[in-house]
């Protein structure tokens, strides 16, 4: 379960196609993926006898590195409106969901600036919408008033940082899915569920509407779970049943 990126308040187009993905696991950086593509179609090449514009092709077919430039143009577009806002000119008619998180980076390398987490999740809405929770769990673009989710109490369970969203996530897949053992079944969504009601006690917490309450399980659960996983897929009936974590690792 990756989530350190939800403790910054924005990522590069690189750290994002990693992300989205999946390779985070895999490489340290979208860089490291990109020559081993490269290398992988220079061998391909070789072999068909493909000259380097083949090359290019070949690689433009890539949908990492596809997502990448695709953030990347997107990220472009949003720079340059924000220089002729600055510059007090006629706006560009192109514009983008995408909000740059410093302004002043306008004009760096793009592939350095950072665009924020709650823009890259709009984004992904139109372009691959099961992506968009990785990058904002309460899903707060979709409503229609953002602030109405959080509490003016001193102790909000969403806040800024996430830091309250991460550790309930955090706390959850501990329950659910630490040290589960290769012989036994996957938690079920509704055992999941239970847990986060009865236990946890997600409707007494405080700042949170009623009415926010089951969209706001059901992403906890999804970002809880292991990368990859579909709840009601099949499972072997040889499998042991599934236990809370005191009672399989006591």
């Amino acid at each position: 379960m990756a989530l350190i990126h939800l403790k910054r308040e924005g990522l590069t187009a690189s750290e994002v196609t990693l992300i989205a993905s999946g390779l985070e696991d895999r490489y340290n950086s979208f860089s490291m993926y990109k020559a081993e593509v490269f290398k992988d179609l220079a061998e391909c090449a070789a072999i068909e006898g493909y000259n380097n514009a083949s090359i290019s092709l070949l690689n433009s077919n890539d949908k990492a590195i596809l997502l990448e430039k695709a953030l990347l143009d997107h990220v472009l577009i949003a720079c340059d409106y924000i220089v002729a806002k600055n510059n007090d000119v006629p706006l560009p008619e192109q514009t983008s969901v995408i909000k740059i998180l410093h302004s002043s980076s306008v004009g760096n390398n793009t592939n350095n600036i950072e665009m924020t987490l709650e823009s890259i999740a709009i984004w992904f809405q139109e372009y691959d919408p099961d992506k968009s929770i990785i990058f904002d769990p309460t899903e707060s673009y979709l409503l229609e008033d953002e602030s109405e989710i959080h509490s003016t109490n001193e102790n909000p369970v969403f806040d800024k940082d996430m830091d309250n969203y991460l550790n309930l996530a955090l706390k959850v897949y501990d329950h659910s899915w630490k040290d589960l053992p290769a012989g036994m079944k996957n938690p079920s969504k509704k055992e999941i569920e239970k847990y986060i009601i009865d236990v946890i006690g997600i409707y007494n917490l405080k700042g949170i509407e009623e009415k926010y309450v089951p969209k706001l399980i059901d992403s906890i659960i999804k970002v809880s779970a292991p990368k990859n996983h579909n709840f009601g897929s099949p499972q072997s009936g040889k499998l042991g049943i599934w236990q809370e974590l005191f009672n399989r690792v006591g």
